[in-house]
Order: structure tokens, then sequence, then C-alpha cells
């Protein structure tokens, strides 16, 4: 029983972690981060204007 337990939590937490956008996970690489973060912009939204 304790072993469901432990691989539940451990699937669970997997779960949430992905959910995070990796521009937000402060552990992932600046480059990764910026290039999600772009991604996800709009072109208005990129503008300088």
């Amino acid at each position: 029983m304790k072993k469901i337990a432990i691989v539940c939590s451990v699937l669970l937490s997997h779960l949430i972690v992905a959910q995070v956008p990796v521009y937000k996970n402060k552990t992932a690489p600046v480059e990764k981060r910026i290039s999600d973060l772009l991604s996800k912009m709009t072109i208005e939204a990129k503008s300088f204007n």
C-alpha cells in the first residue's frame, strides 16, 4: 500500500511541474525560458510601441 502511495505522489508531482510554463521555471536555462516566452507572445506584445 505504501508503494502505491509513493508512486501516486511521484506521478502527481510530475503532473504539477509539467503544468508550469518553461518561462516561469527558474531552474530552466535562460535561453529556453526566453524562447518559450517569445513563442507565447503576440506580435503586438513583442513590439516596442
